[in-house]
């Protein structure tokens, strides 16, 4: 031991390590990764967590948007047939008008009538 303190080694004198120091240093080295597993393990997990959360969004979003598209495939489809039996009614209703309320054409007689007198 060192003159200077009891606690101290001195260096001209020492022979390395003891078998306790070297147990001890192992022994926290292994401590040391053990909690180094333990927490990549629990990081791995987090994340693991997190994936899963992220994919059941996703899947929900796809399937939100898979909803929106179908009524708006729906919406459009309503809007075409409406449009469609629009363009029906007005077609019967030039026809009947064409046909029924204004039957002929107008003739070039019809025409010479006005402006004869000055």
């Amino acid at each position: 031991h060192s003159f200077i303190a009891p606690n101290r080694l001195r260096p001209d004198h020492y022979k390395g390590m003891s078998v306790a120091e070297q147990q001890a240093i192992l022994a926290e080295q292994a401590a040391q990764a053990a909690l180094k597993a333990e927490k990549a393990a629990a990081l791995k997990s987090q994340q693991a967590a997190v994936d899963a959360e992220l994919e059941y969004l996703r899947q929900v979003r796809c399937q939100t948007e898979a909803q929106v598209n179908l009524k708006r495939s729906e919406m459009r489809k309503m809007v075409q047939e409406e449009n469609r039996q629009l363009a029906e009614q007005q077609k019967a209703t030039k026809q009947y008008l064409d046909k029924v309320v204004y039957p002929g054409k107008i003739e070039e007689h019809y025409f010479n009538q006005f402006n004869t007198t000055s």
